[in-house]
């Protein structure tokens, strides 16, 4: 049930969100620059209401409703392909790559990081020991 109710919270607020962008763009919606992520925003919110209806239902599509699930994957593989090739993620996509090709030598340092704290630790503890000893044997 929780699942379900996510699923409805999710599709109506992207329903919202779309339904309030058409009302204030109007006309102008279809002839702006980004009529394809509009066409694209449409898509998604009604295969999320046709998919929540087809399980509500509880038709038998010759299947089952994973189908429609594994299309929401392939958009979703589709849209990190588009992000990937636009000119305006470039400067994302470069720093993306940096962090992950400096992940080894974070890796390394953070080893090496390990290996003097436990080289202090241990110099610090044999030295309480020896002070706690020479302590305790002066009395």
């Amino acid at each position: 049930p929780l699942r379900l109710v996510c699923e409805i919270s999710f599709a109506g607020v992207f329903t919202l969100e779309l339904l309030l962008r058409v009302w204030s763009d109007g006309r102008l919606l279809c002839f702006s620059h980004d009529v394809g992520w509009h066409i694209f925003d449409f898509f998604v919110v009604m295969m999320m209401w046709v998919e929540m209806a087809i399980t509500a239902s509880h038709l038998d599509l010759g299947g089952n409703v994973s189908v429609i699930r594994i299309v929401r994957c392939a958009r979703i593989v589709r849209v990190a392909r588009l992000v990937r090739t636009l000119s305006c993620f470039s400067e994302l996509r470069l720093m993306i790559l940096s962090i992950l090709r400096s992940a080894i030598g974070i890796v390394w340092i953070a080893f090496v990081l390990c290996i003097f704290m436990y080289v202090f630790s241990v110099t610090l503890t044999q030295g309480a020991i020896d002070i706690c000893t020479m302590h305790h044997q002066e009395r």
